[in-house]
C-alpha cells in the first residue's frame, strides 16, 4: 500500500472556505427561521430593499404624528378644562356684581364683596398659569414660563403654538391670553375697584364687562372643542394609516414559515454532509475552525 497523500493546502483553504459559506448560510436559515424576517440589510433582497426602507421612514413619521396627535389630545382637554374654570369664576364674579349694585348695602358691605373678587381674581391667575410638563398653555407661543405674573399682568405673546398631527395638518395647542384671560381679569379689577370706592350703579356698570369677557371664554372653548376634533380625527387616521404601513412592512420582509424550515433543513443536511467530507479528507484542523 502506497504513503496516505494529504490535500493540497489550495485544496484545504477551498474547502475550508465552502465550510465557512455554507456555515454562514446556515446560520442565516436559522435566523429566518426563527425570527420569520427575511430582510435584514439590503444585500438579503436588493430590489426589495428601497421599500423597506421607505416603509420605516413612513412608519417612523406616523408615529411621531401619533404621539404629537395624544400630546395635543392631552393639552387641549387641559385647556378646556382651565378655560371652564376660569368661566365658572366669572359666573361667580356677575352673581358678586348684581348683589354689589344693590342700593340697600353699605360701603361696608361692599368691601367683603369686593375681598371675595379679589379672591376669585387670584383663583383666575392660577388657572391662567395652567402648564402641562412645563408647557404653560395661555401664553402664546412664549410658553416656557408663566403668562401671567402676581399681578395677573400679560408678560406672553401674541403668537400661537401649534404642533403637526398628519401630514399637512397641525393643531393649536397654545393660546394668546391676552384675548382670552386678560380681558376677564380687568373686569374682575374693575369690579373690585368699583366694590371699593364707587357707588352702587358704578358696581353695576361693570355687570356688561364681565359678561362680554365671560363670552370670549365660551368662544375660546368652542374653539378648543374644534381643534380636538380635528386631532382626535386625525389620530384615528394616523393610526389606521401606521397599521397599515407596519402590515406592510411585515409582508415585505416577512418569510413564509414552510419555505423557512424547508430551507434550514436543507442547508443543515449539506453542512453536516461537508463536514463529513472534511473529516473523510483528515482535515481535523477544520473542526476547530467551524467550532
Amino acid at each position: 500500500m502506497g504513503p496516505i497523500r494529504q490535500p493540497s493546502l489550495w485544496m484545504t483553504n477551498v474547502r475550508t472556505a465552502a465550510l465557512l459559506d455554507q456555515k454562514a448560510n446556515l446560520a442565516r436559515a436559522e435566523a429566518v427561521a426563527i425570527t420569520g424576517q427575511r430582510i435584514d440589510r439590503p444585500s438579503d433582497d436588493p430590489a426589495a430593499w428601497p421599500e423597506v426602507h421607505d416603509l420605516e421612514a413612513r412608519i417612523e413619521r406616523q408615529r411621531t404624528f401619533r404621539e404629537n396627535g395624544d400630546r395635543a389630545s392631552n393639552l387641549l382637554i387641559v385647556a378646556d378644562e382651565s378655560l371652564g374654570m376660569a368661566e365658572d369664576l366669572l359666573t361667580r364674579a356677575h352673581g358678586i356684581a348684581i348683589q354689589g349694585a344693590s342700593e340697600t348695602l353699605n360701603p361696608d358691605d361692599r368691601i367683603s364683596l369686593a375681598d371675595q373678587v379679589d379672591d376669585l381674581l387670584e383663583q383666575l391667575i392660577v388657572r391662567a398659569n395652567t402648564s402641562v410638563a412645563g408647557q404653560y398653555l395661555f401664553g402664546g407661543a412664549k410658553n416656557d414660563a408663566p403668562p401671567f405674573d402676581a399681578t395677573g399682568t400679560y408678560v406672553g405673546d401674541a403668537f400661537a403654538t401649534k404642533i403637526d398631527i398628519a401630514t399637512g395638518v397641525s393643531a393649536q395647542v397654545g393660546f394668546d391670553g391676552s384675548t382670552t384671560l386678560d380681558p376677564a381679569m380687568r373686569a374682575l379689577e374693575q369690579l373690585s375697584l368699583q366694590m371699593r370706592t364707587g357707588t352702587a350703579a358704578d358696581v353695576g356698570g361693570t355687570i356688561d364687562q364681565l359678561e362680554t369677557s365671560r363670552r370670549e371664554l365660551v368662544t375660546t372653548r368652542a374653539t378648543t372643542g374644534l381643534i380636538w376634533n380635528k386631532a382626535d380625527d386625525a389620530l384615528t387616521v394616523g393610526i389606521r394609516i401606521e397599521e397599515s404601513l407596519t402590515a406592510r412592512h411585515a409582508k415585505v420582509l416577512g418569510a413564509d414559515p414552510i419555505e423557512a424550515y424547508t430551507d434550514l433543513a436543507q442547508l443543515r443536511t449539506v453542512y453536516e454532509a461537508a463536514l463529513q467530507v472534511s473529516s473523510s479528507a483528515r482535515m481535523p484542523s477544520l473542526f476547530d475552525i467551524m467550532g
